[in-house]
């Protein structure tokens, strides 16, 4: 999912920036990927964010993508090791 959306940003997005930030919070990881081009390629059906979304869903987690100045996709996944402590 980060290549993914990575690679996505680098061959789609535009822009002159990108920003990746990853973080742990209580019970969860946040992935949020963002980059400066307010318009970007495919934004619906056929977009690699379908298939990211499906497997975000599959992990129990959520997808969000904001569009506005900056493009920013931000993913939130429950942390698979709580259970173990």
């Amino acid at each position: 999912m980060i290549r993914e959306t990575t690679t996505n940003v680098l061959r789609h997005g535009g822009g002159h920036r990108a920003r990746l930030v990853l973080s742990r919070g209580p019970g969860s990881w946040r992935y949020e990927i963002s980059n400066d081009a307010s318009a970007t390629n495919g934004g619906g059906n056929g977009s690699g964010l379908d298939g990211v979304r499906r497997r975000i869903t599959e992990a129990a987690g959520t997808l969000d993508v904001h569009r506005g100045e900056e493009f920013t996709v931000v993913v939130t996944i429950p942390d698979a090791d709580r259970g173990n402590r």
